[in-house]
């Protein structure tokens, strides 16, 4: 039959505690170790306590296995104080974990940290190993977590949101669809899929480029293109204007044009002296006088956004 009592499982278990995590170890290793499994009641399998208690009393020549398992190869709770930032890390950490392990397990009732304890606790090696393992295993996430600042530009929930829009159209053919509301979630999918750095700086780029090119077209929307074709000595000096104070060349036409048509300086002056009517001159008055002809300058089509580049 089975019980809820706790106090049952306390004086089986004894010396080791009956704490929610070593109930959760004892379980899933007793399935994995006892033969005959087929015909357990349902009842065996609500929680961990029921089922520790139904194969300890089933099976009670697998105690002192079990005891020499928590004596020799469980670590103190101090040695995993330090998984305990969030799912990133939980993810993170759940990759390096992964194949410690070799029993079949399946999280169903359990949280991500637990399980990834649990499989800490399964990993068949002596516990001097595990806390190495685990010494190095800080120092690791350490080091990993001094690339943040490649991620700081992701300040905003417009930011994520765009990049989360960006991964989904991006992503490779038969990929899950990336799942990022934050920017923990968005640190989480390039960490467990991308270890490469130069690839996630690569990507993230991209991601900015996108912004900008939003941003750009957003506070372009009253505007529209102008073909022009321009001499090679506007271009020089367009291109002078640009540089020197520090503006887009199509700003800086866009000024010159405000500036013109505000005050009327020199278009005027110079259509009026296009117009007026030309001397008559006779090369027969100075015969060792040159006729000037007039050079065209060749020019390029230019295609310009008004207050972009």
């Amino acid at each position: 039959m089975i019980h809820d009592d706790s106090d049952e499982i306390e004086k089986i278990l004894d010396p080791i505690p009956a704490s929610s995590r070593n109930l959760l170890w004892i379980s899933s290793w007793l399935m994995a170790n006892c033969i005959e499994i087929q015909g357990t009641p349902t009842e065996a399998y609500k929680d961990n306590t029921s089922t520790a208690l139904y194969f300890l009393k089933k099976y009670p020549q697998l105690f002192p296995q079990v005891s020499a398992k928590f004596k020799n190869s469980i670590v103190h709770k101090k040695h995993l104080s330090w998984i305990s930032e969030g799912r990133r890390l939980e993810k993170w950490i759940n990759n390096q974990v992964g194949p410690l392990s070799q029993i079949h397990l399946v999280q169903s009732q359990c949280s991500d940290l637990d399980f990834i304890i649990l499989k800490i606790d399964l990993w068949e090696a002596p516990a001097p190993g595990k806390v190495k393992f685990l010494e190095d295993l800080e120092l690791k996430w350490k080091s990993h977590k001094s690339n943040d600042r490649i991620y700081t530009w992701f300040d905003t929930k417009e930011k994520i949101s765009l990049a989360s829009d960006w991964l989904n159209n991006n992503k490779e053919y038969g990929e899950p669809t990336p799942i990022v509301h934050d920017k923990e979630d968005l640190m989480s999918y390039f960490e467990n899929k991308h270890q490469d750095k130069e690839y996630i700086a690569f990507q993230i780029s991209k991601i900015k480029a996108r912004w900008h090119q939003n941003k750009y077209r957003k506070s372009n929307k009253s505007k529209s293109q102008k073909n022009l074709l321009l001499s090679d000595r506007s271009i020089k000096n367009l291109q002078e204007l640009s540089s020197k104070h520090n503006i887009t060349q199509s700003k800086a036409i866009e000024i010159l044009i405000e500036m013109e048509n505000t005050h009327q300086l020199y278009i005027p002056e110079t259509t009026d002296k296009a117009n007026r009517p030309m001397p008559k001159y006779s090369p027969s008055e100075n015969k060792n006088e040159k006729i000037n002809s007039d050079t065209t300058t060749q020019g390029y089509a230019l295609n310009f956004d008004l207050d972009g580049q």
